[in-house]
């Protein structure tokens, strides 16, 4: 539950000057009030919290950037993690977390969190891109894993695209016995998607 404070320190912040500086705990807050919050306001609907936080972090000191884009990040993926199997789950915080990633430094734990989630919602056209950025490192045998089971999972779509991206990975990040079976995996998912379109 949002307290009654939280949100008069939220409002009031809003009405600042773009150039004063939000402290830390005001701009906690906010995140916490505005990240994945869903709103209609005319067409715009989904975007509104997502660029309240990045304006919040925008608007933040230097020096608490890296905290409460850590923050704002490990806040999204627990909203995240709670909505992901509801009938009308969607990925718009998990995105969003992705996006903040790219402009600001997170601390390693939460980048880790990140990666695992983003590798289990089948994100695959972030990879490698997000395991450089963040971790220094190429995809783990475990993150294309994850990223092919995704994929074979959801047998409402395919796509030469993807599948290319997959085996690529598959057989740059993984040893060759692994790389084999995850590529079998896809082929064999292939196979029956394009036997099911035919009937």
């Amino acid at each position: 539950m949002v307290s009654a404070e939280l949100i008069s320190d939220a409002v009031g912040a809003a009405y600042m000057p773009r150039t004063q500086k939000l402290t830390r705990a005001i701009a906690k807050s906010m995140i916490i009030l505005f990240a994945g919050k869903r709103y209609s306001v005319g067409t715009r609907g989904m975007s509104d919290h997502r660029d309240a936080v990045q304006e919040i972090l925008e608007t933040t000191d230097q020096k608490d950037k890296r905290y409460l884009a850590s923050f704002a990040v490990g806040r999204l993926l627990d909203i995240y993690a709670e909505r992901r199997h509801r009938f009308f789950g969607s990925t718009e915080e998990l995105s969003l977390a992705l996006d903040i990633t790219y402009r600001h430094d997170v601390n390693q734990a939460i980048a880790e969190r990140l990666v695992q989630m983003a590798a289990r919602a089948g994100f695959h056209g972030r990879f490698p891109d997000i395991t450089t950025k963040l971790l220094k490192r190429p995809p783990s045998p475990h993150e294309v894993t994850l990223l092919v089971s995704a994929y074979v999972a959801d047998t409402a779509y395919s796509s030469s695209i993807s599948v290319e991206i997959l085996m690529q990975l598959a057989k740059s990040c993984m040893p060759e016995k692994d790389a084999r079976i995850q590529c079998e995996r896809i082929e064999k998912f292939e196979r029956e998607f394009r036997e099911d379109t035919l009937l």
